[in-house]
């Protein structure tokens, strides 16, 4: 199949206030295929196999047609030494600074190179001596944005790690694209920044535990019925390290309504799906329940009344 892609992207950054409007006339496509595969975390990797590692299952879902690729959080802690527990923070403040730059640099080519969008789903990454986890989207005209994790877990302040203070929407030829990184997705205060914007595919990565990925699922399916959006899902799961026994499964959520049921595709370990953006917003013209679009349309005041 042959796979034209357009590159323009623009990007609306949201905070405490409005997002900055910006006319886009960018051509949309009516489909798009993504891909995803869930990823193993081992431990103890080098640089080298670990760009293997995550090169094989682009280019596998590339040579099947994905044209955006979705993986999973945190994948690059593959190079942490798990057995090495009193060195864990110094391991991951070395790949924030040396080994980060150098996987960007990388899924940055592949992207340019295979005509597809990429998005690791987030890694350590050291700005102005501070370290984020930092989604990363790698485009095919060779540009790069992130998305910092905005709300952190316990283990990520334990690791003095820093939140992010801005939510991006990237509108591009597939749609309008966000990132909640794992436990952002469970915010309700930022799904409801997203209102006004109608974002198209919210992507949620994750690195969780059994309870917590409980947690995210739901709340994923959440965010797709709010927003009449497809939410893409795509996480890491491993079995054999002591005290991270993480669980994932890849998931491709709609709303629920007249046209889609809620839950078009789950899987284990590879999964690809062709979302019909065209029949997503058509949907949203349709005398339907539509939360995002009733919260920002009745801007209703709404207080709370305390009764005893």
């Amino acid at each position: 199949m042959f796979k034209l892609i357009f590159s323009l992207i623009l990007v609306f950054t949201i905070d405490a206030s409005a997002a900055k409007k910006v006319p886009c006339k960018t051509l949309l496509q009516n489909t798009v295929q993504v891909g995803l595969s869930n990823y193993q975390l081992i431990g103890g990797l080098t640089l080298k196999y670990y760009l293997y590692k995550i090169e094989s299952r682009i280019r596998k879902d590339a040579a099947n047609n994905s044209q955006l690729i979705l993986l999973p959080e945190l994948t690059s802690l593959d190079l942490v030494d798990f057995t090495d527990e009193v060195n864990i923070v110094s391991q991951l403040d070395k790949i924030a600074k040396f080994a980060t730059p150098k996987i960007v640099r990388h899924i940055k080519n592949l992207a340019k190179e295979l005509n597809v969008y990429i998005i690791l789903g987030g890694t350590p990454r050291s700005v102005d001596n501070k370290i984020y986890n930092s989604a990363v989207m790698a485009m095919p005209n060779g540009h790069v944005e992130y998305q910092e994790k905005i709300y952190l877990t316990p283990a990520e302040k334990s690791w003095s790690w820093t939140g992010g203070d801005k939510l991006k929407v990237f509108s591009t030829p597939l749609g309008k694209i966000v990132v909640l990184i794992c436990y952002d997705s469970e915010f309700p205060s930022l799904s409801a920044l997203l209102s006004a914007e109608m974002p198209d595919i919210i992507l949620v990565p994750s690195m969780t535990d059994a309870p917590g990925f409980t947690r995210v699922r739901w709340s994923a399916q959440a965010r797709a019925i709010e927003h009449k959006a497809f939410v893409i899902m795509n996480g890491v799961y491993s079995t054999d390290i002591p005290g991270w026994d993480l669980s994932a499964q890849a998931a491709v959520l709609s709303p629920a309504d007249s046209q889609f049921e809620g839950i078009m595709a789950e899987g284990e370990n590879y999964l690809t799906y062709i979302l019909p953006l065209e029949q997503l917003r058509e949907s949203r013209q349709l005398n339907e329940p539509y939360p995002a679009a009733d919260e920002t349309s009745l801007n209703k005041s709404v207080q709370v009344e305390r009764v005893t």
